[in-house]
This record gives C-alpha cells, sequence and structure tokens, in this order.
C-alpha cells in the first residue's frame, strides 16, 4: 500500500510539473464559497431586579457568502502579484433580545443587520510543492456598497493572509482557497450621550472573518 502511495505521489509530481507556470504569464480566475465573521467589539448583557423583572440581550457572530474575481501577474515559477474583487455579501451579526419575569419570557425578537462590501486585496502569491499550493498575504481595502445604515460604516483597511491548494484539470486549476481577513479600523465607531437621562450608547466594532471559497483559474 505505500509503494502504492509513493508511485501515485511520483506521478502527481511529475504530472504537475508541466503545469508549472512561467514568468510574464496572466492567471484569471474566480472563486465562490462561505465566511464566517469573528467580530471584534460585539456585546451581551443580562440583567434582572429584585421583582423578578430580568432582561437579556445579546449579539452573535454568523455565516455569509463570499464571491471572487481575480488576476495574477507571474513574475516568477512560484512567485507572482495578485489583485482581486472580492464581494462579501450579507456579513453582520444577529442581534436578540428578550426579556420576562419569574414566570417566564414574556417578550423575545431577533434581528440580523447585515451588509455587503466589495473587498480589494492586493496579495503577494509564493507558489510551492510544484504549484500544488500556495500561500497569500497583503493588504486590503473594503468598501461598504449595500445593506443596513450603509451610510454610518466606514470603509475599512487591513491584512489577508491565506492558504491554497490547487489541482491541474483542463486547461486550468482547481483552486481551494481559505484565508483569515482582519480590518486594522472600525467599520462601526459610533457613541450616543443623552444629556437628559444620562443614559449613553457606545458601538464600536471591527471586522474579522475566516473565508473558505472553491474555483478555477487559467493561465496564458
Amino acid at each position: 500500500m505505500k509503494k502504492k502511495l509513493l508511485v501515485l505521489l511520483v506521478l502527481v509530481t511529475l504530472g504537475t510539473g508541466l503545469y508549472a507556470q512561467q514568468a510574464g504569464q496572466r492567471t484569471f480566475g474566480a472563486r465562490l464559497g462561505l465566511a464566517r465573521g469573528f467580530w471584534s467589539g460585539l456585546d451581551s448583557m443580562s440583567w434582572s431586579d429584585s421583582t423578578g423583572w430580568w432582561e437579556e440581550w445579546e449579539q452573535s457572530n454568523r455565516f455569509n457568502f463570499n464571491v471572487a474575481l481575480y488576476v495574477a501577474y507571474t513574475f516568477t515559477p512560484t512567485i507572482s502579484l495578485q489583485a482581486e474583487l472580492n464581494f462579501m455579501i450579507n456579513q453582520g451579526f444577529t442581534e436578540e433580545w428578550a426579556e420576562g419575569d419569574w414566570w417566564g419570557t414574556w417578550w423575545s425578537d431577533s434581528y440580523n443587520w447585515s451588509y455587503t462590501s466589495l473587498d480589494i486585496p492586493v496579495l503577494l502569491r509564493y507558489n510551492f510543492f510544484h504549484g500544488l499550493l500556495g500561500f497569500l498575504v497583503g493588504p486590503h481595502i473594503s468598501i461598504p456598497i449595500a445593506g443596513d445604515d450603509i451610510s454610518e460604516l466606514n470603509t475599512t483597511f487591513g491584512i489577508t493572509v491565506g492558504g491554497q491548494g490547487l489541482f491541474p484539470i483542463g486547461p486550468g486549476r482547481l483552486v481551494g482557497d481559505l484565508r483569515f481577513v482582519a480590518d486594522f479600523n472600525r467599520l462601526i465607531d459610533y457613541s450616543y450621550h443623552d444629556p437628559f437621562s444620562g443614559d449613553s450608547f457606545t458601538m464600536r466594532i471591527r471586522r474579522q472573518a475566516v473565508i473558505l471559497t472553491v474555483g478555477y483559474e487559467i493561465s496564458f
């Protein structure tokens, strides 16, 4: 069994060597998948008093969709520069509220806060193991383009880090892409204080996400 696996690995390695990219080539690709947000700044609250009345409020992460188009220019067989149009669709978080007393819950509600952004990462791409594996890193800018309260959202800047698995099929390569994005500045930075009641409200939220996509690319 071990000999068969070794022979298969050698054949795959030899075969994939034929697909090594050359300096000056351009690569075009598209990917589709899911992202999981891990927002920094989400909050939760639980409160009760001596009368038995209580209130709970919680914000939680959720999944969203990702569609990406990209182009890369190859400088050497292992190093490329890759620019993307990365649409993060329906990203955000869920807010849930509940109130009740000793007798149980008498009111609850939930709300999905969401928006869509166009992320534009510019990534240094390094391929190794005969082009079967890749590593990407670089800065990105994220521009809110649709969603709830979009006028109050900030354009954000951050870093994208990821890894790829590539398998030659047909004239191009099947791509599996796993990456982590983290913004440096806050998407929402809002605070309010009522001078009459003394009540205050603060919302400072920064985006982080893990993205898993699959796609196809071809080089010329």
